[in-house]
């Protein structure tokens, strides 16, 4: 969907043409509205997720084992 711009700015419309100019914004923006990506592009993205997963710092991780009480212990 390519949007058109608008033929005076926004400050000088009336109350019914700013409606209209923005009324594509009322919907909820789903991802089905948007092209699949071309593969390069595709493999350019999940190369760049993987590498924001999780930053590795120091000498590596190790897992610890955490639990918590659902409620406290009372004396």
């Amino acid at each position: 969907m390519k949007r058109e711009k608008p033929k005076k700015p926004y400050w000088e419309m009336t109350a019914e043409e700013l409606a209209a100019a923005t009324a594509e914004f009322d919907r909820e923006l789903l991802d089905e509205t948007f092209p699949e990506p071309p593969p390069e592009e595709k493999a350019k993205l999940l190369r760049a997720m993987r590498k924001l997963a999780r930053q590795h710092k120091g000498r590596g991780t190790k897992v610890t084992p955490v639990s918590l009480e659902k409620q406290p212990v009372t004396g």
